[in-house]
């Protein structure tokens, strides 16, 4: 049934070139993001992130990877840090009501104000995915924070009909 609609439409050419996929976490961030998104790896232990999303760059106006958490935290809108840190608490508490043991399949989320490379702050929706535990599975060393950039901008507001 499908094939019929697809074969009469111009947009799906008979003769194509194969393309490479694009990795998976760039296909599931495009898909569930409303907006521009990134993402990077914290190690909680020693407080350094890596694994770049390179949106990062632009989004903030870096010219450079971002090393330390304290990077990120510093472009939080100041009167939001107290509402982070309680969010933060409340998800931890949360993650101990339902048990450690299950950490590694729950993700915590929530939204703050951040600075943007137009020196601006806009409001972010950030989600941290926790992905590695310790041999007792009681403690996180490593998370995967997803920033989605700018949930406030009209472009990414759905405009009805």
């Amino acid at each position: 049934m499908l094939k019929k609609i697809w074969d009469s439409n111009p947009a799906f050419s008979q003769k194509f070139e194969e393309r490479k996929l694009p990795a998976i976490e760039i296909i599931l961030g495009d898909f569930f993001a409303i907006g521009p998104y990134y993402y990077y790896v914290l190690d909680c232990v020693s407080g350094t992130i890596s694994g770049h999303h390179e949106n990062i760059l632009s989004i903030h106006g870096f010219s450079e990877y971002p090393q330390y958490l304290d990077n990120i935290i510093q472009l939080m809108h100041p009167d939001d840090l107290p509402f982070v840190m309680s969010a933060e608490e409340m998800c931890y508490k949360k993650i101990n009501e339902i048990g450690n043991e299950h950490l590694i399949d729950l993700k915590s989320s929530y939204c703050f104000r951040m600075k943007t490379a137009e020196d601006k702050y806009e409001m972010f929706h950030h989600q941290a995915i926790h992905t590695a535990q310790d041999e007792t599975e009681q403690s996180c060393n490593q998370l995967i924070f997803i920033p989605i950039y700018s949930i406030s901008r009209e472009s990414t507001l759905i405009q009805p009909w």
